[in-house]
């Protein structure tokens, strides 16, 4: 699988699944994994959208498969943005449809404001527009902030404590909640500064005229229900290259 070189003298890690013949020339896909994440969790998306589309899975650095950033590195939306771009940079990749969960969604929603000859399309899984105080605080656990709870107890033990708030342990397995403990224990704590929420509804403001906005509470997620936030995913759906836009509200 590609490497790509960084300017800091490390590299990240991205998948390709290509099922394509060599003249099929639909604009690729890319999967954007969310905080603490890694390529596998879209493992079982590949398949269906492998059928029509190249795939690109990175990891951001210090997950899954990609170096451990430099010391001192802290992530803001800059840098992140940095990572991804050199991704489409060193694969030839001018534009693409883009999948993110989480925080990947943030950063498709930033990129997209800001690059937007370069992502074709955007569909938003379980990305807050806005995180509340509350949420900020569970997340937080008994500590100032979610990164000092991540430093004090690991990050493996932090997903854990506050998995229900990442998974509807009432229909995942126990299989899955352990899977997605041990793969986000693979991620070290880092000081990290993630895309704002002042950038994020920047971004939407600059993206609106070309989204699916749909406010939900409880949407599923590749790996199951965040059941206490209230989300916006927005989407633009053009992935066979007919556009068509559409505004509804829902509380599930």
């Amino acid at each position: 699988m590609p490497r790509i070189a960084l300017p800091e003298g490390v590299s990240i890690h991205c998948a390709v699944d290509d099922f394509l013949w060599p003249w099929d020339r639909s604009t690729p896909v890319l999967m954007m994994h969310g905080f603490a994440r890694n390529a596998t969790f879209w493992n079982r998306w590949v398949p269906g959208i492998g059928e029509t589309h190249r795939v690109y899975r990175p990891d951001l650095l210090g997950c899954g498969l990609s170096d451990q950033p430099p010391k001192g590195y802290r992530y803001t939306p800059d840098k992140i943005s940095a990572q991804i771009l050199a991704v489409l940079e060193a694969l030839s990749l001018p534009r693409v449809h883009w999948v993110g969960e989480s925080s990947g969604g943030i950063i498709g929603l930033l990129l997209a404001a800001t690059y937007p000859d370069r992502i074709a399309s955007l569909v938003l899984c379980n990305t807050p527009s806005r995180i509340p105080d509350q949420i900020k605080r569970t997340y937080a656990l008994d500590h100032a902030s979610a990164s000092d709870a991540m430093r004090t107890y690991g990050v493996g033990e932090w997903c854990r404590r506050t998995l229900g708030y990442r998974l509807d342990q009432e229909r995942a397995s126990p299989d899955l909640c352990d899977w997605v403990v041990h793969e986000m224990d693979r991620t070290p704590p880092v000081d990290c500064i993630g895309p704002t929420e002042d950038a994020c509804g920047d971004a939407a403001k600059r993206t609106a005229r070309t989204a699916l906005r749909i406010w939900a509470r409880g949407q599923s997620a590749a790996a199951g229900a965040l059941r206490p936030y209230r989300f916006g995913i927005l989407a633009r759906v053009d992935l066979e290259g007919q556009r068509r836009w559409a505004d509804a509200s829902t509380d599930g």
